[in-house]
């Protein structure tokens, strides 16, 4: 099934680029750090710091880890990302850097997708009909804010 990724990222004004995408022959991922700017995180490292770390790690599962559920496979890289970033920083404070998550993937002719926190993705069908896919934070043809996990069709 042959696809195309575009994408673009920016820092927000006066900031700095919180984002990172990843694109592989059957994939792509896009993160965004979420933590709160100027927040006390308790953490020697940045967001722009874990938000590349995190992608580094779920880009080398989804390479190596054939057709294991996404959701396994962000346990994966959430775990080893812990594992190294926890003994630097205090992993009990709400404000340790964390990151919005949203990973679509090709497997057998279907795609798979999982989001985490507020980026949604889109999908452009060849028909001009646009499949949307949310954690529920943000709303789409009426489902409100906070509600259960959304994959609802806002075509033309």
């Amino acid at each position: 099934m042959p696809f195309e990724i575009t994408h673009a990222t920016a820092p927000a004004p006066g900031g700095v680029n919180e984002a990172a995408v990843v694109t592989g022959p059957r994939f792509a991922i896009v993160l965004d750090g979420a933590t709160a700017t100027g927040a006390t995180t308790g953490c020697a490292h940045d967001v722009t710091w874990y938000v590349e770390q995190l992608a580094g790690r779920l880009c080398a599962q989804l390479l190596t880890q054939g057709p294991a559920h996404l959701r396994e496979i962000l346990r994966t890289a959430l775990t080893a990302l812990v594992g190294r970033h926890g003994r630097t920083c205090d992993m009990t404070n709400a404000d340790s850097p964390s990151a919005t998550v949203a990973v679509v993937r090709e497997r057998s002719g279907s795609l798979d997708v999982l989001v985490l926190d507020h980026s949604p993705v889109a999908l452009h069908r060849t028909n001009g009909a646009i499949l949307f896919r949310s954690d529920g934070h943000r709303r789409c043809g009426g489902r409100a804010e906070g509600s259960s996990p959304t994959r609802r069709d806002c075509g033309r």
